[in-house]
């Protein structure tokens, strides 16, 4: 984790000396490879490409939320129209999700630039020994992971999802656990309470959600498969 911070600070003050007010986290995530992922020379908008078809983009947080239909193997995506505030970005890639990370600020470079460092020193202490396992925080979503094992092999994904999704992925979930063929599909779905923090370290780590403390999330799932340990 002290790693991670410095360079992240660094990264973000070099931004704001230029002036410019996105900050752009791409998922460089192995399986995530098959997706470019870049800002265009302004800084305004998010280019994807990739050999395989891209479905859709979300981008969201926990005031702000836009679903696009891209159906093609590149996009440019304007994001002069967002708010300020952190989001997620997640692109759909048949059946798999990757997810990404962005900051919009309008502040001034000098005070901005002491805002985001400040965070950052913030969320670098945020996962102590605290466990959520009993908590009344509010829920900003649900980190959803599900792997759909066959005779032929296996898919994984794993994406944020809203209530309404979670209901609909956990029914179906819950089908498919009585018949031969889908009897061994994992779904397990967590409660997110800090969407920015939780999306850090995730990113650090693909295997983050698995972790037995956090305060960005609760470790105790909210639905997993009756087979599924973690």
């Amino acid at each position: 984790m002290n790693k991670f911070f410095p360079s992240l600070i660094l990264l973000i003050s070099s931004f704001f000396i230029q002036g410019q007010q996105i900050t752009f986290q791409k998922n460089i995530n192995y399986q995530a490879r098959e997706l470019k992922q870049s800002l265009n020379e302004n800084r305004d908008s998010l280019n994807l490409e990739s050999d395989k078809i891209i479905y859709q983009v979300d981008i969201f947080n926990e005031n702000y939320s836009n679903s696009i239909s891209v159906n093609n193997n590149e996009s440019t995506i304007g994001l002069d129209i967002l708010p300020v505030g952190k989001f997620i970005i997640q692109a759909r890639l048949k059946r798999k999700w990757i997810v990404m990370y962005l900051v919009k600020s309008e502040a001034t470079e000098i005070s901005e630039k002491s805002i985001i460092v400040a965070n950052a020193s913030k969320d670098q202490n945020s996962d102590n020994n605290t466990s959520v396992k009993k908590s009344t925080k509010k829920r900003t979503g649900f980190w959803v992971v599900h792997e759909s094992i066959t005779g032929s092999g296996s898919t994984k994904s794993m994406s944020f999802r809203n209530k309404d999704e979670v209901s609909r992925l956990i029914a179906k979930n819950k089908a498919e656990l009585n018949t031969a063929i889908a009897m061994n599909n994992i779904l397990v779905v967590y409660e997110v309470y800090n969407m920015s923090q939780f999306m850090r370290n995730q990113f650090k780590n693909p295997s983050y959600f698995k972790s037995s403390e956090s305060k960005a999330f609760n470790v105790v799932p909210y639905y997993s498969s009756n087979h599924y340990s973690i």
